[in-house]
């Protein structure tokens, strides 16, 4: 089985859009967001329309959906004892969006 690696980065819209004269060398782009904020929705929205990034929402895992029995079940022993429930739900949004990359053999994302 092939070891999948994950990276992290941090950059401004400026500097991704100046990198690769403004071509992301990436499969994908993932926006971990929740339903209820339309407001950062229309922002991210355009602030990626005006870069020329095709992106997908993260929307799954929202603090409402998050029962006892899905923290259960993602989160076991001490990794997360004591977190607030807003951490869970980034957590669980990030781990769908590595899931959806394994199933759609998405080979590197912007997330």
């Amino acid at each position: 089985m092939e070891e999948a690696h994950f990276h992290a980065a941090f950059l401004t819209f400026e500097s991704m859009q100046s990198q690769n004269n403004g071509v992301l060398n990436i499969d994908a782009v993932f926006v971990v967001h929740v339903k209820h904020d339309l407001e950062r929705e229309t922002w991210m929205q355009q602030q990626l329309d005006r870069l020329g990034i095709a992106f997908r929402w993260m929307l799954e895992a929202d603090l409402h959906e998050l029962s006892p029995e899905i923290i259960e079940q993602y989160f076991s022993g001490d990794e997360m004892a004591g977190a607030p429930r807003p951490a869970h739900s980034c957590a669980l949004k990030h781990l769908f969006i590595y899931r959806t990359m394994v199933q759609e053999n998405i080979g590197s994302a912007l997330i």
